[in-house]
Order: structure tokens, then sequence, then C-alpha cells
């Protein structure tokens, strides 16, 4: 049976440490702890688990000490996570099917938790990362921030698939040191544009951090000049940038030539359901309901489980009939209405407020009732 290392690097994690290693030590054989600099009880902590904890000086590049500490995992295969994650574990097959798959690279679903409700009412936005590869296989981090792993042989990417029985919930942008990772990761970002002032997805990433500080403007600047500079270079814009742009326009006011715009991004990503989503949300607000409607439900025929693309939950599924019902309920057309609030509901029957609109449109109804009796 194959065995597997947990890399770590951690700096005053006190807080999150101990859910996150409780979550994985079943799966893990060794634990390796790279710490650089913490002045809390980060470190006890880990040692409580036996974990081989490491001090490394922080230099403000987090692919410096995520490389020191896989080189010191001794496993057959590297998981590696932050503190700030949990790790899910759906099954029991994953060693075995480390030992019996011939890729050297796994791609996890993620679970990134965006408030702190109840688990079945939670707003999280799926993705998929690359974290868990076979060690001594030449992967290594690069990158000071939002760091990516690579590998000098391209090809050790081809045979990478999706392994279903991990997942990773993400909690760093709820807990109470949200906005200080914000402002840290501004401060990275603008010392490395300093460096590369051409790269465009250190412009995303500063545009991600300006709509997280609720800087609309900021972001908005910065996210038109990251999709000029791919073009720039004869790139496509990655989906998620233009994801981005519109998510700042659907919350500002200055929507005139917005569906324009996103019918164009959704021709470069036309299995895009966040993209969907958005245009129904603008047309939405645009009062355009019979249009809006039309692109809800190409995001029910979308789903939200596309590896490709970070998706909110819901957006494929539940957001989509609850905003639908919306529309018909603008449209005057009650029934339908809550014909989609009961399947949003159907979807998910935590999501609660499509169940206060459920609510609402049987109590109008109520005393319209009693009113007709008189």
């Amino acid at each position: 049976m194959c065995t597997i290392s947990l890399c770590m690097i951690t700096k005053n994690e006190e807080k999150n440490i101990k859910n996150c290693l409780e979550s994985a030590m079943s799966l893990a054989d060794e634990i390796i702890i790279v710490d650089t600099g913490s002045t809390d009880n980060t470190k006890s902590i880990c040692q409580s688990f036996n974990a081989k904890i490491y001090d490394h000086p922080w230099n403000d590049n987090f692919s410096d000490a995520r490389n020191f500490c896989i080189s010191k995992a001794s496993s057959d295969w590297i998981l590696w996570l932050d503190a700030d994650e949990q790790l899910i574990i759906r099954n029991n097959k994953l060693k075995d099917d480390l030992s019996k798959n011939t890729a050297i690279i796994y791609s996890v679903q993620m679970l990134h938790m965006t408030d702190n409700n109840s688990d079945e009412n939670m707003t999280y936005y799926i993705s998929y990362h690359n974290r868990l590869f076979k060690n001594n296989c030449g992967f290594y981090f690069q990158g000071s921030i939002h760091e990516s792993l690579a590998n000098s042989d391209m090809a050790a990417f081809d045979n990478m698939i999706i392994n279903e029985s991990i997942a990773l919930k993400h909690y760093g942008y709820i807990n109470d040191t949200a906005a200080e990772k914000s402002l840290r990761n501004l401060k990275m970002l603008l010392k490395e544009k300093d460096k590369q002032t051409d790269d465009p997805w250190i412009d995303y990433h500063l545009a991600a951090e300006f709509y997280r500080c609720n800087d609309l403007n900021r972001a908005y600047a910065m996210v038109n000049h990251s999709l000029a500079g791919f073009i720039e270079k004869n790139l496509m814009p990655p989906a998620i940038a233009y994801k981005l742009k519109y998510e700042i326009i659907s919350k500002s006011n200055d929507q005139d030539n917005a569906v324009t715009g996103i019918n164009k991004a959704i021709a470069l990503y036309p299995d895009y359901v966040e993209l969907h989503f958005l245009k129904g949300m603008i047309l939405y607000k645009q009062h355009k309901y019979n249009e809006a409607i039309k692109a809800f439900q190409k995001c029910i025929i979308l789903g939200e489980f596309n590896p490709k693309y970070l998706i909110l939950s819901g957006s494929g599924s539940f957001r989509a009939c609850y905003y639908i019902g919306k529309c018909y309920e603008e449209l005057g057309n009650i029934n339908r209405a809550k014909e989609y609030y009961r399947q949003s509901l159907l979807y998910n029957p935590g999501f609660e407020t499509a169940a206060e609109q459920l609510k609402n449109i049987n109590s109008k109804k109520g005393h319209k009732s009693q009113a007709m009796l008189f």
C-alpha cells in the first residue's frame, strides 16, 4: 500500500491548525510542517500530532516555503493543504486508487466557503486544484503568491485525473483573519507587479483582492487591465477574469452595455454556467424578465460541476430556479413562480430565501381568498 505525506506551511494558525490536522490524520503517514515564524501555539499543536516541524524564514515567497516543505517528504505521494482548509474523506479508496492507477498527479474538488451558515445552507464556490502528486517526479511550486504546481516535463500533467475519494473545504475568507489576508495579499501582489509589470495574472489577482475589499472601482479597472494584457499577449483571457468583470458590473448601477459584453464572453466560454447566471442577473435588474428566464434555464441545463471553472454553489440548480421564480412573480405568473420556488427547494431544502418567498406568496393568496368571502 502506498504512503502519503501531508505537507503544510504555517504561521500563527492556532485557530485553524487543529481542525485541519484532525481532518487529515487518518490518511497521512507523515505530517511535514514548515513554519515561517509563528509566535502563537501553532507549533505546539502540530507537535501533538507527531508532525515533523521545520523552521523556514519568511521571504515573501510562498513557493520557496512550499518547495522546502516537499523536499522533506519521504512518502510515495504528497498531499498539500493550508491550515484554513479541512479534508473531506468521502470513501476509503484513495490509497488503493493511487496504487493501481498510472497517473502521477490528481485534481481534487475544493469547496471555498463564503459564510458561516449551517452546512445545508452554506454558500461556497466549487473549483478543482492539483493537490495530490507523486513524490520525486519533478514537481515544484512557482510564483511568490498564488503559487502553482509546475514540472519541467509538461507531459507530467497530461494524465491528470480527478480523484473523488477526497475533497477540501476552504475557510480562509470567512474567519477573523480574512481582511488581514487580503491586505497581505495586496501588499505582496503590488510588490510582485513592480517586478513583472506586464503579467496579466497579477492584475487579475489584484482585481480579485480589491473586489474582496469591496473596492469595486479599482477592481473593475484592474480586471479590465488584466483582460487587455492577455489579449496583447495573444492569449485567450481566462474565464474567471470575465466572471469577475461581470460580477462587478452586476453589482453596479452602470449596466447599459453589459449584456452585449457578456454575450461575447459566453461565445468564448459557452459551457461556463457562471457567465449565464450573471447574464440572467443583469437582465433581471434591467427588468427584462423573459430574457432573464432563458439565461437561468440555460444554467440549469449546464449544472455546476464542471472541473474547468470556479462555480458558485446553486448557480446551476437552486439559485437559478429561485431567480426564474422571481422573474415569473414579476411577470404576474404566480403559479409558475411557486413551481420554481419549490424546484429550488428540491435542489436545496435548506435554501431559506426560496422558502420565505414561497411562504410570502401563499400568505398573500390566503389574504386575497379571505377578502373575497366578504
